[in-house]
């Protein structure tokens, strides 16, 4: 759970197996002055910026002989007597500019002295971390002041040309933590970092008996992270009870051979989570990490197992001073449970030292086919230097076992694929609780199971979690034994998917190994293009390092097929940021773009023989193409077994020129149809498909259909044109970020930004992931679309669908449904305008029905009304039945689908249009937003309406930094860093809308002067999310809310 304090300003952060829990204090700052606000005289303007400004504007301050002064006044939070630093962010057209800033502060209310200080060169005493400077001035203050004004003059000769300087905030603290410092990572550069920031995760404590949690696999609960995108991951999908050194059950690892290995294996990766670091281990002490093993093989398995100990007091550990590894190999023989371990000792100048471990296994003999289990069990660390008799951590634990991988289960499957598992070492008093929340905030169930009528053992129980629905879940819950101290809820996701069979529309870049097959076929994603995880398959350079000698995969293509999985082969050559092209192969470089005799003196460029195409550094490399042959042809034979679609070189404008690209195509084309007449050959235009067309009319000649991006609906109407007159195929494709995750740049830490209450974060990936996949495919009228990507396991906050645990992100788990939703459907077309409401237009293949994809635009609820008296189902984002009153249908800022009969479909296809050009109604209206003065305070006080038939409890975030047109100057908000959508820097407040009435949100202001200015057209735009309550069950989702924030001229 997540609660707000207050430490010196600065937001702390610690982290149980579960959550945040954030901490403020009570030390003065300004919450950084944005300088859009200001109130500007002289030569001084506002600049509307992109991304680059934390604010919505900078203002511009130009100075120069001809206009020479220039100032910018704003209102503050009320500042008291002290000793103040002052840091702003700025950019300096001229860095000569002569030039003097007078910083004054003053009262309003009261005629005190004001303080004021001048600087003469302010670029000579500044300090700067990049663009953020501390003034070198101290500002010591007798007087409380609420005003602050930077005068800024002009203080060069007549002859000097001048310049201006951009300000984005202003900060004046006496924070001790603010700070600019050297760079402890970087030698040479400046930080500007705020020293108490956000701790690492948590780790578990070891001390003289085991603190391994559910060592020997009874209950749900793993907590491994296997290699980014390495194809491995241990889920709790493979708790086995065939077999066990302790109670009832163990870890079953099927071995499998990854990427380059000849030998299968099972690479665990490395004991944790996102939220759980690994063991806190003191200096100076021993340690032992042990397991027991077992396996049926004639031959010895090898086991390798290690332990690393860094020391968390060094921010940067780039290397041996603050890190220490151990490792340990055994090979072990079969039929018997045997031991391993590591015995380490962490160093005794490490400060704040944590201790990872983590294991692999492997045959010493076999061959890339082969498959195999081996079982793993009661794992044990503690402290001495050898093993102890095996002891479980806990006398009760109970966890949510999955019975599929990547903890998916099936709609109307639960109860087989979703189990209560319990192990009792002893008689003792317990439960389990546990509380589920989707991606809309909303409590989805809630319970305790009492455990202390148990026998002792292990137990497998019916748990209800999802209450029938579909779609992404947050599973919170934990073993209570003492009621008066609970243990804090540890975490996990799952994803309820419908079942589907067959084709699917929407298709990804993913793994070839086992387990990520198994994962895209149990979740409807059944194509998969074989570059990024899968390249070494495909690119040239890899597959035939030297000249005929091939390195080959067709076990992991066979594994494709097993699964139902279609693969796309993007025949790779490289682009103009790297070359795929093998060395042996490249015959020359020019300087410039090829011309004929350039390059090599042994085999100069020739464009009868040679392709040629840009590399690194501005070069080109010409190769040849009987040598691009070869590998293509080798390609063809050697997997035409399973796969039929081919993609000619991934993004080729990047390096090729059409010219040169479509020379390639011609005879690429000619040479896969030589060896597989069926084959389906899909040329990359990539955005140029008209200058190819300009030069090669004939296009359709040499392709089969085009594998391209739909960024623009017109291009996009374009293809579909030239596709639907030669009947050729269209594949499109994007690049979208599917982020659960945020990223501080400032001490290079990845932290989870979805734990709690707040999942904005990851609702606008899916919606980035879902608008393209719906306008790539109604635009275009696409067969399919190939979403970047699908790696495995993922990344907090990279592209990949999957978290580093191995489960689907939202947008993987949204993907899933949405194909069982559209599967028999085809792409027409997108209705109205987009500017309110996004409707998109599909059509069953039978003719039958008309599917309608209809998403708020703003994020805020609105209602749809439907005309006519037919009949239509409407469905949410997951595909369960979506609020609906009659025939108003309740949209969010995720897809809802409406299915109508054919016949109808041009009714609702003039109603959509007509409601996207007039605007529907919100479901929660702001009737006003007003100025009130109370408790001392000035406050925005904003009434709203509920138009809807169900109740809304919980709390409004406010987002002035995320929402990049909102208003800075709430009381308590810092937007200092560059931490887009953190729920942590959010202001909150309680709001209640009973159905059909009216409530309000009271957001406290930073002080009481508010001005006006015409540039900013009389108001300023104010964003907040409205979130369920976090222990109320309610229907109605988290969605956005516009409301509008006036500024008075005093």
């Amino acid at each position: 759970m997540r609660k707000n304090l207050m430490w010196c300003g600065v937001r702390m952060l610690s982290v149980a197996l579960v959550g945040w829990i954030f901490a403020q204090a009570l030390c003065y700052e300004t919450r950084t002055i944005q300088a859009e606000t200001m109130y500007r005289e002289g030569n001084a303007g506002l600049r509307l910026v992109g991304s680059d400004a934390e604010g919505r504007y900078l203002a511009r301050v130009g100075l120069s002989p001809d206009q020479p002064a220039a100032s910018l006044t704003v209102p503050i939070r009320p500042l008291p007597p002290g000793n103040y630093k002052f840091f702003w962010r700025r950019w300096y057209s001229n860095r000569s500019l002569p030039h003097t800033i007078t910083i004054k502060l003053y009262n309003s209310e009261i005629g005190v002295p004001p303080f004021q200080v001048t600087i003469s060169n302010p670029l000579a005493i500044e300090t700067c971390a990049s663009d953020i400077c501390l003034l070198g001035v101290p500002i010591s203050t007798s007087y409380g002041y609420d005003v602050l004004r930077l005068e800024f003059r002009f203080s060069g000769p007549s002859s000097d040309p001048g310049g201006y300087v951009e300000i984005d905030w202003v900060l004046i603290t006496d924070d001790p933590n603010i700070v600019i410092r050297d760079n402890p990572c970087r030698p040479g550069e400046k930080q500007f970092v705020r020293l108490s920031d956000p701790t690492p995760p948590v780790a578990i404590p070891v001390g003289s008996t085991n603190a391994f949690p559910n060592s020997s696999f009874e209950a749900g609960d793993i907590y491994w992270m296997g290699p980014y995108q390495w194809d491995f991951q241990a889920f709790n999908a493979m708790i086995d009870d065939s077999r066990a050194y302790h109670g009832r059950r163990s870890l079953k690892l099927m071995m499998f051979s990854e990427r380059y290995a000849t030998r299968p294996e099972f690479r665990v990766g490395k004991f944790g989570s996102p939220e759980l670091q690994g063991f806190k281990v003191q200096p100076g002490h021993t340690y032992t990490f042990s397991f027991k093993l077992y396996h049926e093989r004639s031959q010895p398995i090898g086991v390798y197992v290690w332990a690393e100990c860094v020391d968390f007091a060094d921010q940067c550990c780039p290397g041996n001073g603050c890190r220490q590894s151990f490792s340990n190999y055994y090979a072990f023989s079969g039929y018997t449970w045997q031991e391993a371990s590591i015995t380490f000792t962490v160093p005794s100048s490490f400060a704040d030292p944590i201790a990872t471990i983590g294991f692999s296994v492997g045959a010493t003999d076999g061959d890339a086919y082969s498959s195999f289990p081996v079982w793993i069990d009661a794992l044990q660390i503690h402290e001495g230097n050898s093993p102890l008799p095996y002891q479980p951590a806990e006398s009760v634990v109970a966890g949510v076992r999955f019975t599929l991988p990547g903890n998916v289960a099936w709609s109307g499957q639960e109860n087989t694929h979703i189990r209560l598992y319990v192990r009792k070492e002893s008689n003792v008093a317990a439960y389990f609780e546990y509380k589920v929340y989707d991606i809309f905030d909303r409590l989805i169930s809630r319970g305790q199971i009492d455990l202390t009528g148990l026998p002792v053992g292990s137990h497998d129980l019916p748990i209800n979690l999802n209450a029938g629905l579909k779609g992404w879940f947050e599973l919170h819950y934990r073993t209570v034994t003492d009621p008066s101290n609970p243990p804090a809820f540890q975490r996990t996701h799952f994803s309820v998917i419908p079942a589907s069979s067959g084709n699917t529309l929407i298709g990804g870049y993913g793994s070839t190994g086992l387990l990520p097959l198994q994962i895209y076929n149990l979740s409807n994603i059944r194509w998969q293009n074989l570059l990024s995880a899968s390249n070494f398959i495909c690119y040239w350079g890899a597959v035939e390092p030297t000249n005929d000698n091939f390195n080959l995969y067709p076990h992991r293509i066979q594994w494709a097929r097993d699964q139902g999985i279609q693969l796309i082969f993007p025949l790779a050559i490289g682009s103009a940021a790297s070359s795929s092209v093998p060395g042996w192969a490249s015959r020359g470089t020019c300087s410039s773009e090829c011309t004929h005799g350039c390059g090599s003196p042994s085999e100069p460029y020739d464009p009868n023989i040679h392709i040629c195409h840009r590399v690194g550094g501005g070069d080109y490399e010409y190769f040849r193409l009987a040598d691009w042959l070869d590998y293509v042809r080798t390609m063809v034979r050697t997997y035409k077994f399973h796969i039929k679609y081919w993609q000619v070189i991934d993004e080729p404008m990047t390096g090729f020129s059409p010219e040169e690209y479509l020379k390639l195509l011609r005879a690429t084309y000619q040479a896969i149809k030589a060896e597989d007449p069926t084959a389906i050959v899909l040329a990359s235009p990539h955005s140029k498909m008209r200058q190819l067309l300009e030069l090669e009319p004939n296009l359709h000649l040499y392709c089969d259909g085009v594998y391209e991006y739909m960024r623009d609906r017109s291009y996009a109407y374009f293809i579909r044109l030239w596709a639907m007159l030669y009947g050729k195929r269209v594949v499109s494709v994007e690049y979208i970020f599917q982020r659960s995750g945020w990223y501080d740049a400032l001490i290079g830490v990845n932290y989870p930004a979805d734990i709690g209450q707040f999942k904005a974060y990851s609702r606008q990936s899916v919606k980035d992931t879902i608008l393209s996949a719906l306008q790539s495919l109604a635009w275009s009228g696409a067969e399919r679309y190939m979403l970047y990507d699908m790696r495995f396991p993922g990344d907090l906050r990279w592209y990949t669908c999957f978290e580093p645990d191995g489960t689907w992100k939202p947008a993987g788990t949204l993907v899933a449904c949405m194909n069982a939703i559209l599967s028999g459907y085809a792409g027409m077309d997108e209705l109205g305008t987009g500017s309110t409401l996004r409707a998109f237009w599909f059509r069953s293949f039978t003719g039958s029905n008309s599917l309608f994809v209809v998403i708020s635009a703003t994020d805020e609820l609105r209602w749809v009304t439907l005309p006519g008296t037919f009949s239509f189902v409407a469905l949410d984002a997951f595909g369960n039945p979506a609020l609906q009153s009659g025939r108003r249908i309740l949209i969010t800022g995720l897809p809802t689908y409406i299915v109508v009969p054919r016949a109808n479909e041009a009714d609702v296809k003039k109603a959509l249009i007509s409601q996207s050009l007039s605007k529907p109604s919100p479901a929660f209206w702001v009737v006003g937003s007003d100025m009130r003065w109370a408790d001392g305070k000035l406050w925005l006080v904003t009434q709203i309406r509920n138009q809807t038939s169900w109740p809304f409890f919980g709390r409004a975030y406010v987002f002035p930094h995320w929402e990049k047109k909102s208003l800075y100057h709430l009381w308590g908000y810092t937007p200092v860093y560059d931490r887009a959508w953190y729920a942590s820097t959010a202001i909150t407040a309680p709001v209640n809308l009973p159905a059909g009435s009216i409530g309000e949100v009271w957001l406290p202001l930073e002080y009481y002067d508010l001005r006006k200015d015409p540039d900013l057209n009389f108001y300023y735009p104010l964003y907040f999310w409205l979130v369920p309550d976090w222990d109320t069950p309610q229907l109605l989702p988290a969605n956005e809310i516009y409301s509008s924030m006036f500024w008075f001229q005093p």
